[in-house]
């Protein structure tokens, strides 16, 4: 069974301002995981929804780039104080049913 699903790998957080000589490297936090979809055009779909926007034909070599202005609780908010780059990857995951057929031939 093959299924798709996106992680976001890192996101780095800048501050953000108007002012372009204020911004500044504040941290990096960890990513998440996001998926378990049947076709690509599910993936594509909730891309699209999780991150509005999102430009899905920049891929490259699996990984897209987005960038998004937040408040300092993590929400999109354009008069947020904070510029947020996603490093997000597409992945195609196939699951065997390895342990299913071991147990089928010992039985």
């Amino acid at each position: 069974m093959i299924t798709y699903r996106f992680r976001v790998v890192k996101m780095d957080v800048h501050e953000w301002s108007d002012d372009e000589s204020d911004n500044g490297y504040v941290w990096t936090k960890d990513g998440y995981e996001i998926g378990g979809y049947h076709t690509p055009q599910e993936l594509r779909e909730a891309l699209e929804e999780h991150f509005p926007g999102i430009d899905v034909s920049q891929e490259e070599d699996a990984y897209l780039h987005y960038d998004q202005i937040e408040n300092e609780d993590g929400y999109r908010d354009d008069n947020g104080g904070f510029l947020v780059n996603y490093l997000i990857a597409v992945e195609k995951v196939r699951v065997d049913s390895f342990f299913l057929d071991a147990e089928r031939e010992a039985a």
